[in-house]
């Protein structure tokens, strides 16, 4: 009878790598536990398990925080972009004049053209307030920046919080010594007393 060759490299790649308690390795691959558990002493699979998670959390990490910063550098570039935008439609003069007028002939034919007329476009006005709104917001996002209301609601939190702190801690003090009892006698003869 031929004794079975135990790929050892195998099952240490697998435990090291894997989520496998060493008794569940070890009914998987029919070895026996203390086997594998002296394996598992001698080469340090625990220690190499634990050094291996730790690096696929720090790759993790890595891509996550590269990812979010392709992300942000493209808000960035959006923002930057809009920004550019409303800079060069405000730098116009004639900008919130111009329009775009359709005009056609009898025939059916029609062609728009763009005009300036004294009469300011209010619903260009509006879309350009808009986006300085959304340009704001953007960059208050990106930069963590909270709008007056939200600083104002922080605040108020914190000194709730703090409020609440001093009341739990004043009540934690009041609590601590009305357990607190206290023996004191007014005579120097103490004798029949033990501790």
């Amino acid at each position: 009878m031929s004794q079975r060759r135990i790929n050892w490299d195998k099952i240490k790649t697998e435990y090291v790598t894997g989520d496998l308690s060493q008794e569940k390795l070890a009914k998987k691959h029919k070895v026996n536990v203390r086997d594998l558990a002296d394996h598992c002493r001698k080469e340090k699979w625990v220690e190499q398990r634990k050094n291996y998670r730790v690096k696929v959390a720090e790759k993790t990490e890595e891509k996550i925080a590269n990812r979010k910063a392709n992300q942000l550098a493209g808000l960035l570039d959006a923002s930057f972009a809009l920004s550019n935008t409303i800079k060069e439609a405000v730098a116009d003069p004639d900008q919130f004049n111009r329009y775009i007028v359709t005009k056609g002939e009898k025939g059916g034919e029609f062609w728009t053209e763009e005009e300036i007329f004294n009469k300011k476009d209010t619903k260009a006005i509006r879309d350009l307030v808009q986006s300085m709104k959304t340009l704001e917001s953007l960059i208050r996002s990106l930069h963590n920046i909270p709008t007056e209301a939200e600083a104002q609601r922080l605040r108020i939190e914190r000194e709730k919080f703090e409020l609440e702190k001093e009341k739990w801690e004043k009540e934690k003090a009041e609590k601590s010594s009305a357990h607190e009892v206290r023996v004191v006698f007014d005579t120097e003869d103490l004798e029949g007393w033990t501790e």
